[in-house]
Formats: structure tokens, sequence, C-alpha cells
């Protein structure tokens, strides 16, 4: 039961938090904040009762372990938006699109034409956020800043794609405050190849557990928190 409650307790505080930001915030105001829980370290008994606390999407980094877990949620898998939120591999794509709703993590563009392909196959059309590169860590994946116009003219034509958005990734940094440039920059990344193109693209996923107030404060309209959920519970 402490456990149970622990959960509860911190959704409800993420929640809570997440509103009272995006209220007073500067830019997006109008737009909700998307709680993407990350359960990539958690059971399917530990997302579910996240789903029974009212979180309705989830994330996972590995296609093979969410098909583990996700068979084993029972009907609550159906409650919940999927989310692929990790670096993809070709060779995994059909088996991605079995499981996620959506992919939160498209870095290149050889992976685009192989998700359209599969999707083609599978008869769906498959939402995706492009991941661009404002950190200069090395095992950061994602399109640069400067390449993104040119990303958007080779994949604009695939039919069973629909690009809704960024992502990012920030680097890991001890006051989240120094977080605030790399988050500022994708919002104007984002800002610029809406207004280039004219697109309506709404989504910009940025911001996990130790950062995502100031990823909310630049404009996130998706943050991905993992271990902020779990304090008390592993």
């Amino acid at each position: 039961m402490t456990i149970i409650m622990s959960l509860k307790e911190n959704v409800e505080r993420i929640l809570s938090q997440i509103e009272l930001i995006r209220a007073g915030r500067k830019y997006f105001s109008d737009r909700p904040v998307v709680l993407v829980a990350a359960t990539k370290y958690v059971g399917a008994e530990v997302v579910n009762q996240l789903i029974n606390w009212g979180i309705r999407d989830i994330g996972e980094n590995r296609v093979q372990d969410a098909e583990k877990k996700f068979s084993r949620m029972g009907e609550r898998i159906f409650r919940v938006k999927k989310h692929f939120i990790g670096h993809l591999q070709t060779n995994k794509v059909r088996k991605c699109l079995q499981l996620f709703d959506m992919i939160d993590s498209l870095d290149n563009e050889k992976l685009a034409r192989v998700i359209d392909e599969e999707a083609r196959r599978l008869n769906r059309i498959v939402p995706c956020l492009v991941e661009v590169k404002v950190s200069p860590e090395a095992t950061k994946f994602g399109q640069e800043p400067e390449e993104l116009l040119d990303f958007w003219a080779k994949v604009r034509d695939l039919k069973n794609i629909q690009l809704r958005g960024l992502m990012t990734m920030a680097p890991f940094m001890e006051n989240p405050e120094d977080c605030r440039p790399f988050f500022r920059q994708a919002r104007q990344c984002l800002e610029k190849i809406v207004a280039e193109f004219g697109l309506d693209w709404p989504e910009l996923s940025m911001g996990m557990s130790n950062d995502y107030p100031i990823a909310i404060e630049e404009g996130a309209t998706m943050v991905r928190i993992g271990s902020a959920l779990y304090q008390g519970v592993i």
C-alpha cells in the first residue's frame, strides 16, 4: 500500500506542477503539456498502477523489452498511447509499428523511409517527432539544427508518416537552469521550420525528471519523466 500511495502522490504532484508552470509560461501557453511516463525501468505492475492514477501516455526505449511488458499489462495497455522514445534501428521498425502508436525519435532519412514503407504495408499513418540534436554530446542522436529544413524537404512526400513536431534531449546538468539554452534552441528550431514551410507541427517533446520545469517554461508540449515518478517506489 505504501508503494501504491507513493506512486499516486508522485503522479498527482508532477501533474499539478506541470499545469502550474504551463499556465504561467511565455511560450505556447495555449498548448497542453502531456506527461509521457518513461517506463523503461519498471515492470508491468507499476505501469498499470500509473494508468490507474491518470497516466495516459507511456514511453519505452527498446522494442523487445516493450513487447514483453505490454503482453503482461492486460486490458490496460489499450488505455494508453504508447510512444517509442529510444534510438530505433531499421531492423526493428516492423515490430515497433506493431507495438507503438507514435515514434518520438525519428533521427535520420533512412529510418524515415523504412518507417514509411512498413507503415504502408500495415495500412497506417504513423505520427512521428523529428529528433533534433542540440546537445554537443556524441551519444545523442538527431538532425543538426541547420539540417532540419533540408531533412524536411527530403521526407515531406512520404505518405505514411505524419510529422508532428520535434523532440530533443539536453545534456545532463547539475543545475537544471543550465539546460535552458538547449531547450530554447529546440523551440527556435520548431518555430523556424513551421514558419518556413507553413507546417502544423504542434509538438515539442523535451525535458526529463531533472529539468522538465525549465523545458516547460521554454515551450515543451511533452515531457518524458521517469525517475521523478518512482521516488519511494523503486
